[in-house]
């Protein structure tokens, strides 16, 4: 009896062990291949264990997706469990119609060296994967549904730009970043005694922890000592009055909320040097956002702004100002107001037409107009002497101003998906320009080629890849 009972005892171990070991493995996925139509550039969706999807398919061992003219894929492949290995086993192509094939690189799959510099040489602006695949959703009847986004590395260097932009503002130098531990009641969130101690770092993060309060803000104690403060993504329809507290506040992140309106409470923010507001319902702003005189930095993206708030022109120290995707109708007279600027991003709004006040900028490094609806620029755009970055992209223009090539810091400018049948031949001048986006447009070839002579050294992106 004592050996059976030895022997169940000792499988029962075995077992445990085996499930434990098991466990440890690393699980590899099946390799992918993605087909995706050629020139496509743009969001990409597959959704898993679709039923009438498209049947199963392999190609020497790996899942075969094939895209959609509009990036999407139902598929009848169950979600692929398991890990991947960076451009290897999953590998991403443009496919032409003669069935012509063209890699894609994904670079979120590389990591950065200690120089902030991938350690694989890459095209400076091939098309590009942008974001790993990842699961979003298991809803049913499907399985799974991931997406990611195949964009050029010239869009992908605009949009980290904007993201440095808001880090580097949102850091305080010399400060740790902390979140502090919270302790939720049902009064609402309190901080932990241990946090008492901890008001030397100046920063209380936030981000997704007042959905379920009201109150996430007045119990904390010592709201004075409080440099950066993070309220992003909690769902917010209004600013917690209890903002006024915090007066020695260098930098407020609001963004990813439901905020409608400002209330004048964010006025008692003196010191405020950046403040983010992007994602969120606004459709104007309070008159009290121009006391904060020392503002530096303001994100407006993703709102409803139709006006250009007058209240903006009253922030003389201001040096970035993002107001992508909103629908701006037009740039007042005043924008001259705004001296110290050097990054003004104005990209997807309702823009027709620039006032010549914007070229008294003398500042500006960085001019983004893309995805407007802009027929000519005004000549005196040269007056703009210091900028290095000048986007038009997807707008309608048919000609260039001549002034253009007197830009002799301009590094890139960005041309694509307009009406352009030539190019001024002063711009072939611009013998600092880097970067040259020219596609989607009417050029001739015999245009083509007198840029590609008078600019040897420029990347001219007449593709995709």
């Amino acid at each position: 009896m004592k050996t059976i009972i030895y022997l169940i005892v000792k499988l029962f171990l075995i077992h445990t062990i085996l499930i434990i070991c098991s466990s440890c493995i690393l699980i590899f996925a099946e390799p992918e291949i993605h087909l995706i139509p050629k020139g496509y550039v743009g969001p990409i969706k597959i959704v898993f264990g679709a039923v009438n999807g498209k049947a199963k398919k392999y190609e020497n061992g790996f899942r075969v997706y094939e895209m959609d003219e509009y990036g999407i894929l139902y598929t009848q492949f169950k979600w692929n469990r398991g890990a991947f290995q960076p451009n290897k086993t999953r590998k991403y192509y443009y496919i032409g119609k003669d069935g012509s094939r063209q890699q894609i690189w994904n670079i979120s799959d590389f990591f950065l060296n200690d120089r902030g510099k991938f350690d694989i040489p890459l095209d400076d602006y091939r098309v590009q994967i942008y974001d790993s695949p990842g699961r979003f959703t298991t809803s049913r009847p499907y399985d799974g549904v991931t997406g990611y986004f195949v964009c050029s590395k010239f869009d992908i260097e605009i949009a980290r730009k904007i993201n440095e932009i808001r880090d580097e503002n949102r850091n305080v130098t010399g400060i740790e970043k902390l979140k502090l531990s919270l302790k939720r009641n049902s009064s609402g969130i309190k901080t932990s005694k241990r946090n008492k101690h901890r008001l030397r770092h100046h920063w209380l993060d936030l981000r997704n922890d007042c959905i379920h309060t009201d109150n996430c803000l007045k119990d904390v104690l010592q709201p004075e000592k409080y440099q950066q403060l993070d309220l992003s993504d909690n769902n917010f329809k209004s600013v917690p009055k209890e903002i006024s507290s915090f007066v020695k506040l260098l930098n407020l992140d609001l963004s990813d909320n439901n905020l409608t309106s400002l209330n004048s409470e964010i006025s008692k923010l003196k010191y405020l040097r950046s403040l983010d507001l992007g994602n969120n319902e606004l459709s104007s702003l309070t008159k009290e956002l121009g006391d904060l005189k020392n503002l530096e930095s303001l994100i407006l993206d993703s709102n409803s702004l139709e006006n250009f708030p007058k209240e903006i022109l009253e922030l003389s120290k201001l040096k970035i100002l993002s107001y992508y995707y909103n629908k701006l109708n037009n740039i007042p007279d005043g924008i001259d107001k705004l001296k110290e600027l050097e990054y003004l991003i104005l990209r997807t709004n309702n823009l027709k037409k620039l006032p010549k006040s914007l070229y008294k900028l003398k500042k500006l490094v960085w001019l983004d107009l893309h995805g407007n609806s802009l027929k000519n620029i005004p000549k005196g755009i040269s007056k703009l002497s210091n900028l290095q970055i000048l986007i038009l992209k997807s707008n309608d223009l048919k000609d260039l101003p001549d002034d253009l090539g007197q830009l002799e810091k301009l590094k890139v400018l960005d041309l694509e998906a307009n009406h352009l049948n030539r190019i001024p031949k002063i711009v072939l001048k611009l013998k600092n320009l880097k970067v040259l986006n020219i596609r989607n447009n009417n050029l001739p070839g015999s245009e083509i080629e007198i840029i590609k002579k008078n600019l040897p050294h420029c990347s001219i992106i007449l593709e995709y890849y």
